[in-house]
């Protein structure tokens, strides 16, 4: 009896099934079946394709079997199976869906644009972190050749700094208000105990500030090589210590002219009220904003005592007094208006391209790892510092910046658009103090570079506290015109115009509005002011508490306080009145105005 198993056949071969059940499925002699599956395995198609080939290959050795040839004749026939594997691979991609191509072309582009990218960036990172500055020009030294033409015996720094070393440490009682102690302040007995502490350092100080000139050079060069230093680290390691100490020698001079006042010592008084004049002079002795700002600060200083003075001890001042002062205020900054300097921060920047860009010898070049992140800082690290982002995009960077010709170009527009405007009186500007976007005459327009950028702020507000500082100073001549008027004919003048020529060469204008300068009398004192920044004239009322015309000039540029005075009154309280210079405005604790 037949068995029905074998009756009904091998069993079924799964759609899916490997290579190697079908091979066994087809019963193929050892050699056949072994060629059979290395090429199948060589195709390395998809698994069904393999599939597909495995039954073709097993069907069509089994027609060769069936014939009657030999298993060894058939593979003989057959050939290499790596070389047959190749052939049927080309013939089964061939029959693959359209989409399936598309993918395969799209993903050679993707892999091609990739290795492109890759050798480009490459290309790109060598030139970025293997190019090379030409340092050529010493800047350092440059500026310092003012500075090496004075004499040894003229310069104060010297002496300064042996002043600096005199004084004793500062008592803990009087640091919180050292500089603005008064007599009849409780901390005044412990302040006039340490100024007496301090009086070689005073004399020291009153030498030095009778020096023509500061005297402090900057360090040139660095290394045994002797390579320029890089000027903003020749800077740093001079002038911010130098300033602070030179502020803290103010602060001296200050509390040391009202223990001069409460001794009634004149020469004292005078003589230290002309030595802070003169070191704000010294501090303005190299062209830094840095210098600038610190001059105008302790000209400030100067001025606020000086009129504190003539209002609490006018008869401690004598004429000859008062004439060396006025001598020393006209004669600072050349006796015009107090102006801020822009040939260092020329010197900075131009110092930082030629150590940041190659040089083709024809005043371009392209920007290098040195120092793109100084002069593009991306945000994710402080200037001069790189981070790991910064370096995996410098290459990039360093593509996509503007050449050195064109960088330096667009600084020196800036600089320059910024440096005319500065130069005029506030009433006649017309940019603002936080703009980074400046505008020329007419319809031409010039954004900064990055560099750019950073200067205007800063500059246009450094620009306007010497406008401020200038019409102080002014307001300070004209005060001792006044009082040298009346002590020779017994009361003050109806009008300035009285004064010119014989005290005054003319009457300064007011900053505001370019008019003169505003007088009148009140109670038979005189009152100098300018209208301030709202540009109306309110008969020298100044405003109810300090935030207003009298100090916002201080914190704000005059352009944006002037958008907040055209808004309703309830948007901009206490902007009104005008800028008291003199008799000095008093405020209580509360910022209230004291009336006397």
């Amino acid at each position: 009896m037949t068995d029905p198993a074998t009756a009904a056949g091998p069993a079924p071969v799964p759609v899916r099934a490997r290579p190697a059940e079908l091979v066994a499925q087809a019963g193929l002699p050892a050699g056949v079946a072994e060629v059979v599956l290395a090429t199948a395995a060589a195709t390395r198609l998809w698994r069904s394709e393999r599939a597909d080939v495995t039954r073709e290959l097993c069907s069509h050795f089994a027609e060769g079997l069936a014939a009657g040839r030999a298993p060894v004749e058939l593979i003989a026939d057959f050939g290499d199976p790596r070389r047959v594997a190749v052939l049927i691979r080309r013939a089964k991609k061939r029959n693959r869906p359209a989409l399936w191509r598309l993918w395969v072309q799209a993903c050679k582009g993707v892999g091609a644009l990739l290795l492109v990218s890759v050798v480009l960036y490459a290309f790109l990172a060598f030139r970025y972190y293997t190019g090379s500055p030409t340092v050529a020009h010493d800047y350092a030294a440059e500026l310092n050749a003012p500075i090496a033409a004075i004499a040894e015996a003229d310069r104060a720094w010297p002496l300064y700094r042996q002043a600096v070393a005199a004084v004793p440490k500062l008592p803990d009682v009087l640091t919180a208000r050292w500089g603005r102690i008064r007599t009849g302040d409780p901390e005044w007995p412990d302040a006039v105990a340490y100024l007496e502490q301090c009086r070689a350092a005073l004399e020291l100080v009153r030498l030095g500030a009778a020096k023509p000139g500061l005297g402090a050079g900057l360090p040139t060069h660095a290394g045994t090589a002797g390579a320029p230093l890089e000027l903003d680290a020749a800077m740093s390691a001079v002038w911010p210590e130098l300033l602070s100490r030179m502020r803290q020698l103010t602060r001296l001079l200050v509390e040391d002219t009202w223990r001069a006042e409460a001794a009634n010592d004149r020469a004292g008084t005078v003589g230290d009220l002309v030595a802070i004049i003169r070191m704000a002079e010294h501090a303005r002795g190299a062209p830094f904003l840095i210098n600038d700002a610190v001059g105008v600060a302790v000209l400030d200083s100067a001025l606020q005592t000086l009129g504190e003075l003539m209002d609490r001890s006018p008869a401690l001042l004598d004429e000859a007094g008062l004439v060396a002062l006025a001598h020393r205020l006209g004669a600072f900054s050349g006796g015009g208006p107090v102006v801020v300097h822009v040939e260092g921060e020329r010197a900075l920047f131009r110092d930082m391209v030629q150590r940041s860009f190659t040089d083709d010898g024809r005043g371009d070049g392209r920007c290098i790892a040195a120092g793109s992140n100084r002069l593009y800082p991306t945000g994710s690290g402080a200037a001069g510092s790189a981070t790991m982002l910064d370096t995996l995009t410098g290459p990039l960077a360093g593509l996509v910046s503007p050449g050195r010709r064109r960088t330096v170009e667009e600084y020196e527009q800036v600089l320059s658009l910024v440096a005319t405007e500065a130069a005029k009186p506030l009433y006649a500007r017309t940019f603002e103090g936080e703009s980074v976007e400046v505008r020329a005459t007419g319809d031409r327009t010039v954004r900064p570079s990055p560099m750019g950028s950073m200067l205007v702020p800063s500059f246009i507000a450094l620009s306007t506290q010497a406008e401020l500082i200038t019409q102080r100073r002014d307001g300070a001549l004209v005060l001792i015109a006044l009082e040298l008027y009346r002590r020779a004919s017994g009361g003050y003048p109806a009008s300035l115009d009285v004064l010119v020529p014989d005290r005054l060469p003319a009457v300064p204008i007011d900053r505001f509005d370019g008019k003169p300068l505003k007088y009148r009398l009140r109670d038979g004192r005189p009152v100098l002011y300018s209208v301030g920044l709202d540009g109306v004239d309110d008969g020298g009322m100044p405003p109810p508490d300090p935030y207003g015309n009298t100090r916002a000039a201080h914190w704000l540029p005059p352009a944006q306080l002037r958008k907040m005075m055209a808004e309703p009154a309830q948007f901009r309280p206490g902007l009104g009145g005008d800028w008291v210079l003199w008799p000095p405005i008093r405020y209580d604790e509360d910022g209230k105005r004291i009336d006397e």
